[in-house]
């Protein structure tokens, strides 16, 4: 789930802007109360950057087909 999770709400985030969105900074709840005994604020800038990674890759790969071509 982190590599999916994590980039889609990265990706989603900037939709945070817009009045009926504002909810979506709340979903990192979530993870803060699941690891709310292994250092919650830790894991979950650990995971987001996990996620930012995973979007890096994928844009790389992406980036490397379109020049392929």
């Amino acid at each position: 789930p982190i590599v999916f999770a994590y980039p889609v709400f990265l990706l989603l985030l900037p939709l945070s802007l817009i009045r009926g969105l504002r909810w979506i900074p709340l979903l990192m709840v979530v993870p803060l109360v699941r690891n709310r005994d292994k250092r919650p604020l830790l894991t979950l800038a650990d995971h987001l950057c996990y996620g930012a990674g995973a979007l890096a890759f994928l844009a790389g790969r992406i980036a490397r087909t379109d020049r392929g071509r």
